[in-house]
């Protein structure tokens, strides 16, 4: 594989040296592109992209009818946003509380959540884990765990289910109470990449050995299983899809018309909206998403003229400042960050096209509501995302980072409206039929029943 970089970069060098470009000594670049193969190296999956993947449309949980219901669970978050990791614990949470679990949230932060988690009846403990990031080691960070897990009592709980890559600690925590966890991992990333320059380096071997400690690891898409497959034990995973509540979505839009919708956002009759909703970061690619419109209406101005551009899920962040910077040189008064919201299906109701630029996703909801909403989609190539769309029939892929690609789509999408419109109907079929939360919620009950009760 290494060989592989080094001939692209020989390549590259004599493409360079040909225009006229500046270049070091070989020996200087070689040491350069081991420290890039390296980096790829610590980021990239077990297996590789291109290697053929099941078809996902099925959770791979026991059957609903084989368990009875868990009597107490203890949920561990990083935080009580709106997000989409956080909001699917809390529609799992939801669902078993229904069921009549006890329901037991230990949570890093505070959040908005919180109000939602004690309408079901759920105590939440809010813990501050600054001293796991500090840890120089993996034997420093276990102490800092074990003296956590000494604060809190995890006696009557059944289960103890950890969400997301940045909850592993919850795994060790259930393990030093004896009891059983199940860890869901949402990031399409190793745990090398996610915790770099947020953790040391000698905690690595602590937090990969989560995944065979724990008693089941539940993965979105095969995609990213391919990434923790060096890990995780012989039997103690599986694929389980996300959901969404198309019933609850045919409601909102059933009481909110598009028109009134539209009005609410200052839209006029003629206007097309185009949105990007997700917390605005680095990884979600909204810079992405404002190259792509600026280069559009270099190409179209008209078109970009007769749209309206919202990316949906500022925060006070160095990253939405950055993006508000760009905002502001550009000078394009149509495309504007809005504020996150509790709410977003009043952008999906009175939209014209959903555009994700995401550089990793494992199942995002954000597609899924579009989806179930009948909005257009189009989106980065990256992980489950493949599974959740065909390319051509229910949506449009583009690689991601591609600013000319995400351009010429825009273009298609904006232009040729009943193709869009088309593929959106396919799409809403599928999203019905595979990722709808009553097909999919007892399944992920059934799943959590059983590791509950096989591992007690």
């Amino acid at each position: 594989m290494f060989s592989t970089f080094l001939k692209t970069t020989i390549k590259l060098r004599r493409a360079l040296k040909s225009t006229g470009f500046s270049l070091p000594r070989p020996r200087l670049q070689l040491k350069g592109i081991r420290g890039v193969f390296q980096e790829y190296r610590d980021g990239a999956p077990a297996v590789a992209d291109s290697a053929p993947l099941p078809a996902e449309t099925e959770a791979t949980s026991p059957p609903c009818s084989t368990f009875s219901p868990t009597r107490k669970v203890t949920l561990i978050t990083h935080n009580l946003n709106l997000e989409g990791a956080p909001l699917f614990l809390w529609e799992l949470a939801q669902h078993l509380a229904a069921q009549g679990t006890a329901i037991n949230v230990i949570s890093a932060q505070e959040g908005p959540l919180t109000s939602k988690y004690k309408s079901v009846g759920a105590s939440i403990t809010i813990v501050n884990i600054d001293s796991l990031w500090k840890a120089e080691s993996s034997p420093e960070l276990g102490r800092e765990i074990t003296h956590l897990g000494q604060k809190l009592d995890f006696s009557d709980s059944e289960l103890v289910i950890a969400n997301t890559l940045s909850c592993f600690w919850g795994v060790h925590l259930a393990a030093l109470a004896k009891k059983p966890s199940l860890l869901y991992i949402h990031e399409s990333t190793t745990p090398t990449s996610f915790y770099h320059g947020h953790m040391a380096p000698a905690t690595l071997a602590l937090i990969q050995s989560t995944f065979q400690l724990a008693s089941h690891v539940s993965f979105l898409t095969e995609a990213t299983r391919a990434y923790y497959r060096t890990w995780l034990g012989s039997n103690n995973h599986s694929i389980n899809p996300g959901w969404i509540d198309v019933g609850a979505i045919d409601d909102f839009l059933a009481k909110n018309s598009r028109e009134a919708l539209r009005q609410k956002l200052g839209l006029s009759d003629d206007e097309k909206l185009v949105i990007n909703i997700g917390s605005v970061c680095d990884r979600k690619g909204q810079h992405i998403f404002i190259r792509g419109i600026d280069l559009l209406a270099r190409f179209d101005p008209a078109l970009v003229s007769g749209c309206q551009f919202f990316m949906v899920g500022g925060r006070d962040t160095l990253f939405d400042r950055d993006m508000q910077s760009l905002l502001d040189n550009l000078g394009r008064s149509n495309l504007k960050i809005v504020p996150e919201t509790d709410n977003p299906l009043e952008f999906y109701g009175a939209a014209d096209l959903f555009v994700c630029t995401s550089y990793e996703e494992s199942f995002p909801r954000v597609i899924m509501e579009a989806m179930a909403c009948r909005v257009p989609v189009l989106s980065t190539d990256v992980h489950g995302i493949p599974h959740m769309l065909d390319r051509e029939r229910e949506g449009r892929l583009f690689p991601p980072g591609n600013t000319a690609a995400l351009c010429d789509n825009l273009s298609q999408m904006l232009t040729k409206t009943e193709m869009a419109q088309e593929m959106a109907g396919r799409a809403r079929k599928r999203v019905a039929e595979q990722f709808d939360a009553k097909i999919l919620l007892p399944k992920h009950a059934a799943l959590i029943a059983s590791v509950a009760k096989q591992h007690s």
